[in-house]
């Protein structure tokens, strides 16, 4: 740009330029671990235009830098050089940050200052602005929505096999089929266009998705299921031990076969805990296989116990006494981060243990559905 200093009547008092910051925030009370936008935008309301204009910008202690935009100029170390800005018009810079662990309860303030030109400023008292985050924790809470129940026994496990061929065998064993602007969930062929149907779940939108399997309630199971990503996401895995109600606990066994790590986490109505291990819940293991592959995921409840392992290997993952019961429906789960993600499901299977195996078959109705959870990253 060409910048031409120009005035509006005769003599030296018209060699100023009226420049003015103003400074925003996308989100003020942010959680631990999202990403929020700062802009900065850089008026001058002339009467000349401003050569050389400049203008510090450096992020606090409680954000890290991710990414920035500018309009005009150049934004390096906090610095923002934004050079010529002619009378009437104005310049943005926009930062992408993200918040960091442990900045919940602190006010995080980010300012603009130090705004310069050649020219003198009339008005100095707009060349400063700031704005303040407060970040809360990233805990999420569950949603539940209304199931369908028929006739219920007291029946403690069933068999149960599913390979997702033919969604139209048995409504009653159907899982859910919907297609809406936060999720697709669908019998269909898996990417590379081999004929075997496997059981699409596709978040379109940050969030957790766990869809329950149309099976009873159980308190001693094995549940099998191969996974893999169609567009990687974040994690995907089992949900077990889920009663069904307002505020119902569940299970989560995922993988994040990107970073090859695994968690467990239990959830009720006030919040996730980690149950494999300390925060963070994350542990790696060399027996995840990485990426797009396949991982065959295994839970088996056992009352008191619960046991962990993935690709049919001898040794388990995790296996303790459950601190909480186990007891309850099952499905799967998936989690975008960043939106969208495409998990394929396959030979999902119950077993039970075999003193179990005469029970009478399942005589009880579950409608099949999915739940919106919010976020659980990083934890």
């Amino acid at each position: 740009m060409v910048c031409d200093v120009v005035s509006d009547g005769p003599g030296p008092a018209c060699d100023y330029a009226d420049l003015g910051v103003e400074k925003t925030v996308s989100d003020s009370t942010p959680r631990e671990g999202d990403t929020i936008v700062y802009a900065v935008t850089v008026t001058n309301y002339g009467p000349n235009n401003a050569t050389s204009v400049q203008l510090t910008d450096e992020l606090p202690a409680g954000v890290t830098y991710i990414t920035h935009t500018v309009s005009h100029g150049v934004y390096t170390n906090s610095q923002w050089v934004v050079g010529c800005l002619d009378k009437g018009t104005y310049a943005q810079l926009t930062v992408t940050a993200l918040v960091k662990s442990g900045t919940t309860g602190e006010t995080v303030v980010n300012a603009a200052s130090g705004l310069t030109a050649d020219q003198p400023d009339r008005s100095p008292g707009n060349n400063y602005a700031s704005v303040s985050i407060n970040p809360v924790l990233n805990t999420r809470y569950l949603l539940f929505l209304p199931m369908l129940f028929r006739t219920y026994e007291p029946l403690y496990c069933v068999p149960y096999s599913e390979d997702f061929s033919d969604p139209d065998r048995d409504l009653d064993r159907t899982w859910q089929i919907t297609d809406n602007v936060h999720v697709r969930l669908d019998y269909t062929v898996r990417i590379d266009n081999s004929p075997k149907k496997k059981y699409l779940v596709h978040n379109k939108v940050d969030e957790i998705r766990v869809v329950q399997a149309p099976i009873s309630f159980m308190n001693r199971y094995t549940i099998e299921v191969d996974a893999y990503w169609g567009i990687k996401g974040y994690e995907y895995g089992l949900i077990f031990g889920q009663d069904g109600g307002p505020g119902a606990p569940a299970y989560r066994f995922v993988v994040d076969p990107v970073n090859s790590r695994y968690r467990l986490k239990y959830g009720n109505a006030d919040g996730w805990e980690c149950i494999n291990k300390t925060y963070p819940c994350w542990k790696h293991s060399s027996l995840i296989n990485p990426g797009s592959q396949s991982n065959h995921l295994t839970v088996v409840c056992d009352r008191e116990t619960v046991s962990l392992y993935i690709n049919d290997h001898p040794d388990p993952l995790w296996q303790k006494e459950a601190p909480h019961p186990c007891s309850g429906r099952v499905g799967v789960e998936t989690q975008a981060n960043p939106k969208p993600a495409r998990a394929f499901f396959d030979n999902f299977e119950i077993t039970c243990p075999s003193a179990m195996n005469s029970l009478n078959s399942q005589s009880c109705g579950l409608a099949a559905f999915s739940t919106s959870v919010g976020m659980d990253v990083d934890r």
